[in-house]
């Protein structure tokens, strides 16, 4: 079986490349465990009507096979000794019918497929392996003109697979909880195949929620409502668990807000609350306040609300109308510190494209900054850049370039030199063009650089077998320009370029081409 690599977005700027070219292909072998069906099996049949001259019980391929009538269900089983793995059926009924097995378990039939009516002929049918020492076809009508034949496939033996499901729900919102996962088997064992260490259906567990801390009760809120005649009557100013609650009216904002001393990592709110809100707090860094999160209404009553961690000294809940009946509570979360994450990007491209060094930068991105008093700081500041020396080697031909083209070269421009620094070489319009070069020793060569606007063939000539042959195809530049082109490295003494056709116009200096030697 093949599959084929598609590159659904190329990399732009300094993004990095996929792990394969956009086409690559690879393979693996597939129905090496599907046996070839045998032909010693025995078949035993019932009918409910007798069936037609020239029958015969035996109807593995080779044998005169099985006639029913054209009516009436016919059923043919065949018992496997010992028990075997049985994965599909060859059949050339052109019928629909239906396959059953025996589970031992259970002891009873069981479906595990069933087919539609087919003019192929004699096919290879497959379904869900099964463990057995018994199967059995069955068609519900039989208008076959010619003789049936059917032998079940054996298969290898089956290993069970099975994986652990994810982590339920936490017990508790807050302080410390237990979550629980199901191993759950997806392929049984079948004939001899080795069995899951773990049973389907085995649970286990593990704590959660931890540092989550439950809400300090003992937190002093304050409160404003737009509403002039304030807070309706049994109203608290303090809406911890536990307390009276606050009751607004029916509209109008009301305004809730708690100052944490000393400043705390926040990452949730515990609320009675059947209304929309929002969470807001203090940037102390911006000076200002900042949205966190919006939640919607709801009636599940008492519940938690996670939303990112935010580190201040001030938090807020805002409703854009109240009209619980109920007082509503209110307690914000404190969770633990949160440690600084950040990483390094990718190198940038090099200042220099070729003769020389040039430089390369990346930039250190903080993700995630430290939260909490006793959180670990990143070791290099968020927007840092660093740098770091890079070039490229340029080929310097000892004896230049030597080039064949099919027309004359046109512009009147020397041909015979095409490196970059020199007046380049030009084509004639609709006109094959090849270029090469000897290097004075066998080199590796890996990249091309050129300001070609035509797609290019790299060459390269193999001196074992005396001939040229084509290493990759340059595409068509997306943008006019020197560029520089890499590709899987070959080691040659002579090395050569060829376009197909040079439609222009060209570049007003010519085209220039020089390989680029590595390692």
């Amino acid at each position: 079986q093949t599959r084929t690599f598609v590159v659904t977005g190329p990399p732009r700027g300094a993004g990095a490349l996929c792990s394969h070219a956009d086409g690559d292909t690879e393979s693996l072998a597939c129905n090496t465990p599907v046996d070839c069906p045998e032909s010693s099996r025995a078949w035993s049949y019932s009918s409910r009507y007798d069936l037609q001259a020239g029958s015969a019980i035996d109807i593995n391929f080779g044998r005169s096979g099985l006639v029913g009538y054209n009516y009436g269900p016919l059923q043919i089983d065949v018992r496997f000794d010992p028990e075997e793995v049985i994965c599909g059926v060859r059949t050339d009924a052109n019928q629909p019918f239906t396959v059953v097995y025996y589970d031992t378990t259970a002891r009873r039939m069981k479906f595990i497929a069933e087919f539609p009516a087919s003019d192929e002929g004699d096919r290879i049918l497959y379904f869900p392996a099964v463990s057995t020492e018994f199967g059995l076809l069955a068609w519900d009508s039989t208008i076959n003109s010619n003789s049936i034949h059917a032998e079940f496939l054996a298969c290898s033996n089956v290993d069970c697979v099975g994986s652990w499901g994810a982590y339920g729900t936490c017990s508790a919102t807050c302080g410390g909880g237990e979550q629980t996962r199901t191993f759950v088997v997806s392929v049984p064992a079948r004939g001899t195949g080795a069995t899951c260490d773990i049973l389907d259906g085995a649970t286990e567990s593990q704590p959660c929620n931890t540092p989550v801390e439950c809400p300090a009760p003992n937190r002093n809120w304050s409160f404003y409502s737009s509403n002039r005649n304030g807070l309706q009557f049994g109203s608290a100013i303090d809406i911890n668990y536990g307390r009276s609650g606050v009751v607004g009216y029916n509209y109008g904002p009301l305004q809730i807000d708690v100052r944490f001393d000393p400043e705390e990592v926040i990452c949730g709110v515990r609320t009675d609350a059947n209304q929309p809100f929002t969470v807001v707090y203090y940037d102390t860094t911006a000076r200002r306040m900042k949205f966190i999160a919006e939640f919607p209404a709801s009636d599940e009553g008492d519940r938690i609300l996670y939303f990112p961690k935010f580190y201040s000294p001030y938090g807020r809940l805002i409703w854009n109308t109240t009209d619980n009946s109920n007082g509503i509570h209110a307690e914000f979360l404190v969770c633990g510190n949160e440690d600084c994450v950040g990483s390094w990007g990718d190198y940038g491209p090099c200042t220099s494209t070729c003769t020389g060094s040039g430089q390369q930068f990346r930039t250190f991105t903080v993700a995630t900054p430290a939260m909490g008093a006793g959180a670990a700081p990143c070791a290099v500041a968020d927007g840092t850049r660093e740098s770091r020396t890079c070039s490229h080697l340029c080929q310097t031909p000892i004896s230049g370039w030597r080039f064949q083209s099919i027309g004359p070269v046109g512009w009147d421009r020397p041909p015979a030199d095409i490196q970059f620094g020199r007046p380049g070489l030009v084509g004639a319009y609709h006109r094959a063009l090849r270029i090469w070069t000897q290097f004075p020793e066998s080199v590796v060569v890996c990249a091309l650089r050129t300001d070609s606007i035509w797609p290019v063939k790299v060459w390269y000539f193999e001196t074992t077998q005396r001939q040229w042959v084509l290493h990759t195809t340059v595409p068509r530049p997306t943008a006019a320009g020197e560029r520089i082109v890499t590709f899987p490295q070959f080691a040659a003494k002579i090395a050569g370029l060829s376009w197909k056709t040079t439609v222009g116009p060209p570049p007003p200096t010519g085209f220039h081409a020089e390989f680029q030697l590595c390692p």
